[in-house]
Order: C-alpha cells, then sequence, then structure tokens
C-alpha cells in the first residue's frame, strides 16, 4: 500500500474536542499515516493550542505542525500544508 499523510486545517472556530476526535480517527485507522499536517489558519484559541501542542510533543516526527500569522481561508491552509508535505497520497 502506498504511503500518505494527513492534512488538516484549524482555525479559531473550531471546537477543540472535535479537533481532538478527528485527530484519533485518523490515528486510529487500519493503516497508519506517515505524516500528519496541521495547519493553524490564524491564531488560535489558547483550547486550540494545547490540543495541537500535545500531539506535536508526543509524536515529533509524525507530527508538522504550519502555523499562518492570519486566517487565509480554508484554500490557503491547504496549500500552506502542501507545501511541506513529503508526499505520496494525501488525505484531507
Amino acid at each position: 500500500m502506498e504511503s500518505y499523510s494527513v492534512l488538516m486545517s484549524v482555525y479559531h472556530k473550531d471546537s477543540p474536542e472535535e479537533l481532538k476526535q478527528s485527530i484519533e480517527s485518523m490515528l486510529a485507522q487500519t493503516v497508519p499515516c506517515e505524516q500528519f499536517v496541521i495547519v493553524e489558519d490564524g491564531p488560535l484559541g489558547e483550547a486550540l493550542s494545547a490540543v495541537i501542542d500535545g500531539y506535536e510533543a508526543d509524536d515529533e516526527g509524525l507530527f508538522t505542525v504550519v502555523r499562518l500569522p492570519e486566517n487565509r481561508g480554508l484554500g490557503e491552509a491547504r496549500d500552506g500544508g502542501v507545501a511541506v508535505w513529503w508526499g505520496g497520497l494525501v488525505a484531507w
């Protein structure tokens, strides 16, 4: 099976609980991803940042976090994630 990366965009109105559920769902897949890219689309609140920081600290080799200085929208956030994507398939 070909390797794949997960690309996820997050912005300040997202729910920290739903973000954690989404990440856990992707991590629980039968075939694990080789890279998990999270794009912070602008500044996030403390709760969202804490969720992302926790995953990033727990598994530095898996998670790549891109922090955009301002909210740019989903399209530009995905572009920011693709810029650090290693290759193979990408799930978003």
